[in-house]
């Protein structure tokens, strides 16, 4: 049993010895509801892609639990030697890797609270497209900006309504907050 799997049909999980991948699992979860109720598709012949995955414990949750392929990207060279996954060492905002990949290269596109320390600019904005050009459906979790108690600085956000209208997301109501008011967006705004 990975991690107390059994646990993530309840409401709640108790992550006993591995409370530092608890973030990661609530991921999981708000994935496998956006599966239920059809808005996502996810399994063994899945490719995730997870740029500013610091270690992976995301991918390495997905991988494990859908058989999926899985890639990060971080631009920290410890998280990189650290990780459990394949996780590419590059700077999300000048990555010229990205550029050469093709349109619909992955199934998944996620990031977890990793917009947020992008500042905004015109190359956060072209970021944000490519991610679209690169996923059939990108996931965002991302905090509003009356919920942001972030510890490390410099941390921007964007009210929910932002990542509505002037980035075409979908604020995905039915799936709970995490952590505080982490919220779940999805684009695009309906699945393919």
């Amino acid at each position: 049993m990975l991690y107390g799997m059994k646990h993530w049909a309840e409401d709640r999980y108790d992550p006993g010895p591995y409370r530092e991948l608890a973030p990661a699992y609530a991921v999981h979860r708000a994935i496998q509801l956006l599966i239920d109720r059809g808005l996502l598709r996810l399994d063994a012949h899945s490719a995730v892609f997870e740029p500013g995955c610091n270690r992976g414990r995301n991918l390495q949750i997905l991988r494990d639990r859908y058989g999926c392929a899985v890639l990060g990207m971080d631009c920290s060279p410890g998280a990189v030697r650290e990780a459990s996954v394949p996780v590419r060492q590059d700077n999300v905002l000048t990555s010229a890797w990205l550029a050469e990949l093709p349109p619909k290269s992955f199934d998944v596109v996620l990031t977890r609270w990793h917009l947020v320390h992008l500042p905004p600019s015109a190359a956060k904005i072209a970021y944000v497209e490519q991610l679209k050009r690169l996923g059939k459906a990108v996931v965002l979790f991302e905090p509003s900006i009356g919920a942001l108690r972030v510890e490390v600085t410099p941390a921007y956000t964007l009210a929910y309504e932002d990542w509505v209208w002037t980035y075409g997301f979908r604020l995905v109501e039915d799936i709970p907050p995490m952590n505080g008011d982490t919220r779940c967006f999805l684009f695009p705004m309906r699945p393919e």
